[in-house]
């Protein structure tokens, strides 16, 4: 078995999951700075999101903090989600001849 990334290994990316990371963080009220998510660019998603609402939130307790990383990853999903539905999805340079092999 081989597993591919996505965005920007086989399909081609303008920033698509940065901007549903950030749309996600607007939608959950998670103040972010677009350099942190950038820094995690390639990590888990939620992880992404776990460090986030840990430096916004350090001293809210574990229960809760985990309820608005649970709130802002499926917030992500569903906007990472719709966004491959509804949006052109163009494979990167080689990828189709690389999968076919």
């Amino acid at each position: 078995m081989v597993v591919f990334d996505m965005a920007g290994t086989t399909v081609k990316d303008n920033n698509e999951v940065e901007k549903c990371f950030t749309e996600a963080a607007r939608q959950t009220d998670l103040p972010y700075e677009r350099k942190d998510i950038l820094a995690m660019m390639g990590w888990s998603k939620r992880k992404v999101f776990s460090e986030l609402w840990e430096k916004a939130l350090p001293d809210l307790p574990g229960g809760k903090r985990e309820k608005l990383i649970e709130s802002s990853y499926i917030s992500f999903k569903n906007i990472l989600e719709n966004h491959y539905r509804t949006e052109p999805v163009i494979p990167t340079d080689h990828c189709i001849e690389t999968l076919k092999s």
